[in-house]
């Protein structure tokens, strides 16, 4: 990966108006787990996988890569 757009909004109204699938009520889910994969990814390189748990019980895992942090504008 090259580039990444990156969208920043103040509220997740904000978001859903601007056509992201993110629109209130946003359901909280708690992290409950970081999982390091040593070579997580086809090029071999490490990733950290967030894994979230809602209040349903539905888990959910969010991928970190380095490559996606260094294209973070901060």
């Amino acid at each position: 990966m090259q580039s990444l757009k990156v969208s920043i909004f103040d509220y997740p109204g904000e978001a859903g108006d601007a056509g992201y699938v993110y629109k209130p009520p946003v359901k909280s889910a708690t992290l409950e787990e970081a999982v390091i994969v040593r070579k997580g990814t086809q090029a071999g390189n490490s990733t950290v996988d967030l894994i979230f748990t809602d209040a349903d019980g539905n888990k959910y895992v969010a991928m970190i890569t380095g490559n996606l942090l260094k294209a973070l504008p901060l």
